[in-house]
């Protein structure tokens, strides 16, 4: 084995790791060191640095590529340096596989003897192959430890998944990443196979997906991902879906795995299939982003095949969710990790020993109304395009003509009498103008109206707030409209505004101060 680094402390913690693992360990500090070491050592692998003095490490590569009795010497780059770029340029250049620093050692072993092994083509003994075993029960540990911490509760959000591999070890594997701007994206991959080489593959492919993923679009990440797999040419492909979580919507790429589901009360809403092939088939790729509007309460549903191909159709989601008992329920313990789990070893207990696989489910669920805020000047105009703002954000169960007519009123009664002070009795007698004419300043002086969306599964709400007056006083506020055929004598503390904004919401309600009210509509179950 040699080890190529120009830090003397990496060369010391690698030869360490390599030489308790049994391997006879020489190391080189810069790519012409290597060059020389090649030919009086004769490695069986290169660990080899990529940013190094003198000849760096895509030098060596060529170096190595270009003559016969090196062309087919495994290489692995081993570096700090994850910049894409450096990625594709190492595997161009011929390298057999990237590793990031820091790697964990147990895994580093493991997939060194795998991929030495794989190009000797020697067999191994009784007591190399019992190391590996033991070895790669450690990675095993190492890898479940790598899984998140779940659930993750992030922008309204809360995801939560589980693995079940077939052994002891598996090609399944999910993550959740949360970057420091916010975005939020979790993602399952499935390598083919499962075992021990498609392990070493996922938990590869899961540092370098994480990687990718960061700054960039998920169908570009999902092309880099492919057109670096394919140049590695491990023999393993990868089936692959992520999706980044917004407010009210949701960003799928669904790469080879089973359908992608959306969970509204007790129905699929949508299915997002295909977007594109298997990662790692071949080297030139595209990914389609589908983008899904979502409402608080809903849940989105990835799962691997060995969840429903066993059970006779690989795409079949919702059969799946029928055994997971993930369709949404109140006091449903999902989040619960082992819970999960619980459930996803239940669910394929009942299927073929010869179509066991491994088994993974990621559920996402959109827990918090999310709110829409925006501010109007206090003029004529802002009424239309108040109403105008809340429709373009309303469900389509919501009546837009009771919108329409109930916020008109509300939002004219907030200008009018609560910003601006006007009295009914001057509107009444069309003094509105010379009223204005006599304010001091200019409206430029005047706080804006606030208009606020939220929206719930079975609700749909404004929220209009003011400055200046309470509008209308207390003594004339109620949460009720007055019964139909009362005299209006009766209820002089409702005004006619007052009586439609009642008639035309399901509920209204005022803040404590009177500078703000809220309307209510309902979905009813009809429209459900």
């Amino acid at each position: 084995m040699l080890v190529v680094d120009d830090t003397s402390a990496n060369r010391r913690l690698y030869a360490s790791i390599l030489e308790t693992a049994g391997f006879v360990v020489h190391t080189a500090s810069d790519g012409e060191e290597a060059l020389l070491a090649v030919q009086t050592s004769e490695p069986s692998l290169v660990l080899l640095d990529y940013m190094m003095p003198r000849l760096d490490g895509l030098g060596v590569l060529c170096a190595l590529r270009g003559d016969p009795s090196t062309r087919d010497l495994p290489v692995v780059m081993l570096t700090a340096s994850a910049e894409p770029d450096h990625i594709d340029r190492a595997l161009d250049a011929g390298a057999n596989d990237y590793i990031t620093k820091p790697v964990n050692g147990k895994i580093l072993v493991a997939r060194i003897r795998s991929m030495i092994s794989a190009y000797s083509g020697t067999p191994r003994d009784g007591a190399e192959h019992d190391a590996l075993l033991a070895d790669l029960d450690d990675a095993a540990r190492v890898q479940e430890a790598q899984l998140p911490v779940v659930p993750v509760k992030a922008s309204g959000w809360t995801v939560t998944g589980a693995v079940v591999p077939s052994g002891k070890i598996g090609g399944d594997l999910f993550d959740i990443v949360v970057e420091s701007d916010g975005r939020v994206i979790s993602f399952l991959l499935d390598v083919s196979g499962h075992g021990t080489a498609s392990a070493l593959v996922a938990a590869e492919i899961r540092a370098e997906f994480r990687n990718l993923i960061r700054g960039r679009s998920l169908s570009e990440a999902f092309a880099r991902l492919n057109a670096h797999m394919s140049r590695r040419a491990t023999g393993k492909f990868c089936c692959l879906a992520a999706v980044e979580t917004a407010e009210n919507k949701i960003t799928i790429v669904n790469a080879g795995l089973p359908p992608v589901i959306i969970v509204r009360r007790n129905e699929v809403v949508e299915s997002v299939w295909g977007s594109g092939i298997a990662l790692g088939l071949f080297g030139e790729s595209s990914y389609e982003e589908t983008v899904v509007r979502v409402l608080p309460g809903d849940r989105v549903v990835l799962l691997s095949d060995g969840l429903t191909e066993p059970f006779g159709a690989a795409d079949d989601s919702r059969a799946a969710i029928d055994r997971l008992a993930l369709w949404p329920r109140e006091g449903d313990s999902w989040e619960d990790p082992r819970e999960l789990r619980s459930r996803v070893s239940a669910a394929s207990s009942g299927s073929s020993p010869a179509m066991d696989d491994d088994k993974t489910v990621l559920v996402l669920s959109l827990d918090s109304p999310w709110i829409q805020k925006t501010e109007f000047p206090p003029t004529r105009e802002s009424v239309a395009a108040a109403v105008r703002f809340a429709q373009t954000r309303c469900p389509e169960w919501v009546d837009r003509e009771r919108l329409d007519h109930g916020l008109t009123e509300a939002v004219t009664n907030a200008i009018v009498h609560g910003t601006l002070g006007i009295s009914s009795e001057l509107r009444a007698e069309d003094t509105y103008q010379d009223f204005f004419k006599q304010k001091p300043g200019s409206l430029d002086d005047l706080d804006p109206i606030e208009i606020a969306i939220e929206q719930t599964l079975d609700t749909f709400a404004v929220h209009v707030r003011w400055a200046n007056y309470p509008c209308p006083p207390s003594r004339q506020r109620a949460t009720a409209p007055p019964p139909s055929g009362t005299p209006l004598l009766e209820y002089e503390a409702h005004g006619m505004g007052m009586r439609l904004i009642h008639s035309l919401f399901d509920r209204v309600t005022w803040d404590d101060d009177g500078l703000g009210l809220s309307l209510y509509l309902a979905r009813l179950e009809s429209a459900a």
